[in-house]
């Protein structure tokens, strides 16, 4: 029976090099990232409400006034936290800002039906903030995923 010694080098053991300790700038850079993320997940709820009450204002709207609405007072907000979702471990939020934009993007004029869909999208939107649904966010995150037909 061969010996580890009698083996060539790529089948030798080697000291598991996998649980280093970061170096001191490894660290910092580590905690400059949580802490934009925590910034983000703030500044992301705040903007999430920012638009609750704007639905509000935009349910009170029909026709040309409710296009005009949303594509001035919602679709910047949802561009922005669809650009940042994924950067900072929240790919559901990037998928529902997509989702979001894209209904209002595609649809000319705007229908109380799009904004009851750009509604959920943001009421999604909250929930996976104020659950911490980063990830794939677990089975909220799938029917989540499913009702934007992500998923099957």
């Amino acid at each position: 029976m061969a010996q580890e010694n009698d083996l060539p080098d790529i089948f030798k053991k080697t000291p598991d090099t996998s649980v280093q300790q970061p170096s001191a700038l490894e660290q910092q850079a580590l905690n400059i990232i949580a802490d934009l993320s925590q910034q983000y997940v703030d500044w992301t709820m705040a903007e999430v409400i920012k638009l609750q009450n704007a639905l509000k204002t935009a349910q009170t709207l029909t026709g040309p006034a409710l296009d005009a609405f949303i594509r001035s007072n919602l679709y910047p907000a949802l561009h922005d936290i669809k650009g940042q979702g994924t950067t900072f471990d929240y790919p559901l939020m990037t998928q529902l800002g997509t989702h979001a934009c894209a209904t209002i993007k595609e649809n000319t004029p705007l229908t109380e039906a799009h904004l009851s869909c750009v509604a959920q999208d943001i009421s999604d939107m909250y929930t996976v903030l104020t659950q911490h649904l980063s990830d794939d966010g677990g089975q909220i995150g799938i029917k989540i995923a499913k009702r934007l037909n992500l998923k099957d």
